[in-house]
């Protein structure tokens, strides 16, 4: 255990305190993708939001007598 506990404490040295990521996907990019997955979602709802409140001003026109 005190081995593990030295070699683990030798690697957080030689990497200065800096925890290296191995990996491609890092904290970064994956809120860049969440962030264009939100806009997207926004967007199309907003669009088909406003599709289906044509459709119902269509259905259901106003009608005015005054003139």
């Amino acid at each position: 255990m005190k081995k593990m506990m030295a070699e683990r404490h030798y690697r957080d040295e030689s990497t200065n305190g800096k925890q290296r990521s191995s990996s491609v996907i890092d904290g970064n990019f994956l809120g860049m993708v969440f962030g264009t997955a939100l806009v997207v979602i926004v967007t199309v709802s907003v669009y088909a939001f406003y599709n289906l409140y044509i459709a119902i001003l269509k259905k259901f026109p106003s009608q005015h007598d005054e003139l």
